[in-house]
């Protein structure tokens, strides 16, 4: 498996990358800096990237977007340590295949991966309330948008 992170944290960018290495996982980059791991994602291809939510130049989701409207198909999962509701079901509405939380145990980290990998979308076990409410209508993402739709 080829991983790519973008993460603005140096110190969790570099003990990640460590970690993934000991566990035979390539790490095709691992960049603080949110246009040059746009434009490494473009030319090594990974097999997935893994995208902090919250940097300084664009925000996990803005990343996300311009990935997809460029047409990359990688699977991307957002890892972060934001439990926002708001953060989570954009993530998954701009395309992102998994939500995982900065704080998981590293073996869940690479069962997710590998599955992401495979085609799933993975979101961590803690934040499954959040998508129950949203499918049903109950979450406060989805109560905003369903006002601003009433609007003419």
């Amino acid at each position: 498996m080829r991983v790519l992170l973008i993460d603005d944290h140096a110190l969790f960018r570099i003990g990640l990358q460590e970690l993934l290495q000991r566990r035979g996982i390539d790490v095709v980059g691992a960049l603080g800096d949110c246009q040059q791991g746009m434009e490494l994602a473009a030319s090594a291809r990974p097999d997935v990237v893994l995208l902090d939510m919250r940097m300084p130049e664009m925000s996990g989701v803005e990343v996300l977007k311009t990935l997809r409207k460029r047409k990359l198909g990688m699977p991307i999962a957002m890892l972060t340590t934001s439990r926002e509701e708001k953060d989570v079901i954009d993530s998954l509405q701009g395309g992102a295949q998994g939500y995982l939380l900065k704080d998981m145990e590293p073996d869940e980290l690479i069962a997710a991966l590998g599955e992401i990998v495979g085609g799933h979308t993975v979101v961590a076990k803690e934040l499954t309330g959040i998508l129950a409410k949203a499918v049903q209508g109950e979450s406060e993402v989805a109560n905003a948008q369903t006002a601003l739709n009433d609007l003419t």
